[in-house]
């Protein structure tokens, strides 16, 4: 049984959340923090699948464990809901687990946040653990996971200590000049397209043009200089790519399928970021998509329409 809390957020696809629910039954998870953002007035079909959603979670969790439905009373939206619900677990818990009801993990996910959690619990350079690996380089990875400034929230864990500060309103990027965002971003950039693309991301963020937490949480672990981690395998699935998604309708090209991570861990010899990393996934990621992207990614959304 996993004894680290575990926060599940959800909002309305029951079908993801019933997913996610049988992934956390083959490991019975002790303490569960169910969060989940309430119905939109003005779709009227999230009523039901709400109702739904909380179903599956009171009645889906059937084994020994203390579940906390954390359930907002009005629609908060997607990056207001989860960041009200983490920094309220975190009045409470020193250290969790952080699941999306699209995240499905391999059961090794869980094991390996826990010894990361323990190994690092005293370390404050230490931010953020991913689940997830986006990134084919074998050769990048001769340990079991690598430290990085790019903390990756398809299934995550950090502490307490960690999201102690955390503002979502970020106002201390919406005080910079455009010059020392630059300057702030291009230590931690592949090149100055990266940094520029960065920018106008994390400003849509700061206005709320884009209802989103992760962009802030990113600038502040690198305000804080934290590191993240990122196992070999990727141990998470992400199932949420369709016109369901709040912010994850375009598939990324090339994602690492889904597979365990070996035990015994093989750790790093040093606590230090590796740029090969960074620069890699800065290339691959923090990039306006081609033309060639946008016809694919276009040509994706009709197929899958014609077949539903």
């Amino acid at each position: 049984m996993i004894n680290t809390p575990i926060i599940t957020v959800s909002f309305n696809r029951p079908d993801k959340t019933l997913r996610l629910v049988e992934a956390l039954r083959a490991v019975k998870p002790r303490h569960i923090i169910a969060v989940c953002d309430a119905p939109r007035r003005t779709h009227p079909e999230d009523a039901e699948l709400c109702a739904s959603v909380k179903k599956i979670i009171s009645e889906g969790i059937d084994w020994d464990c203390r579940l906390e439905e954390d359930y907002s009373a009005d629609n908060m939206g997607c990056g207001r809901r989860i960041y009200a619900g983490i920094t309220k677990a975190f009045e409470r818990v020193p250290q969790a687990i952080i699941l999306e009801d699209d995240c499905i993990p391999d059961p090794s996910f869980f094991r390996f946040c826990e010894e990361m959690l323990d190994r690092y619990e005293r370390d404050s350079r230490i931010m953020h653990i991913g689940g997830s690996n986006r990134i084919k380089r074998p050769e990048i990875f001769r340990d079991s996971y690598i430290f990085t400034h790019t903390p990756l929230i398809w299934g995550w864990a950090t502490w307490a200590r960690a999201w102690k500060g955390f503002d979502r309103e970020i106002p201390f990027w919406k005080t910079m000049s455009k010059e020392q965002k630059e300057q702030f971003l291009r230590p931690y950039s592949f090149d100055a397209q990266e940094t520029a693309y960065r920018i106008l991301d994390y400003d849509r963020s700061a206005c709320q043009k884009v209802n989103t937490w992760g962009h802030q949480w990113v600038l502040h672990v690198l305000k804080n200089a934290g590191l993240a981690i990122v196992p070999k395998s990727n141990l998470i699935s992400n199932e949420g790519f369709d016109e369901r998604a709040t912010h994850t309708k375009n598939k990324p090209l090339g994602l690492p399928k889904r597979a365990a991570l070996e035990f015994p861990l093989r750790h790093p010899s040093g606590v230090e970021c590796n740029r090969d990393f960074d620069r890699a996934f800065g290339k691959a990621n923090n990039r306006h998509p081609t033309i060639f992207h946008r016809v694919l990614f276009k040509l994706r959304r009709m197929t899958k329409r014609s077949l539903s």
